[in-house]
C-alpha cells in the first residue's frame, strides 16, 4: 500500500478505495479487517518517510499542499497567522510545529 500511496499523482486524493483499486485482484480478495489493518500501518509509514508529501490528520491521511492553508476549525485567524509565520521561521509546516510543541509538552507533564 505504501508503494501505491507514493506513485499516486498529487492531484488524487489518498484513500483506501483508491489504493485497493490499485492492488487489483489481491487487494479486492483480502478481508475488509485485514484491509482496514494495513491500510491503517500504510497510514503510519507513508507520513513517517514521506512527511514533506503526505499529512496525518486524525485519522485521515491528507496531502500536504492540501492542508497547508486551511485554518484550524477553533484557532482564530490572527493565531494560525502567528503559528504560520513561527513555523515558517523554523523551517518546518505548522502541522510539524504543533506536533513538536505538543509532544515536548506530554514529556514536560510525566
Amino acid at each position: 500500500m505504501v508503494e501505491v500511496l507514493t506513485q499516486l499523482p498529487p492531484e488524487v486524493t489518498p484513500s483506501r478505495e483508491v489504493v485497493v483499486r490499485h492492488l487489483g485482484v489481491l487487494g479486492q480478495m483480502s478481508k475488509t479487517h485485514d484491509s482496514h489493518a494495513a491500510w491503517n500501518s500504510a497510514n503510519r509509514q507513508i507520513v513517517r518517510h514521506h512527511s514533506d508529501r503526505f499529512c496525518l490528520d486524525g485519522k485521515v491521511l491528507s496531502l500536504v499542499a492540501a492542508i497547508e492553508d486551511r485554518h484550524r476549525e477553533k484557532l482564530s485567524a490572527g493565531s494560525h497567522r502567528k503559528l504560520a509565520n513561527l513555523a515558517a521561521k523554523k523551517g518546518m509546516t505548522p502541522d510539524k510545529l504543533l506536533s513538536r510543541l505538543i509532544s515536548s509538552w506530554r514529556r514536560a507533564q510525566r
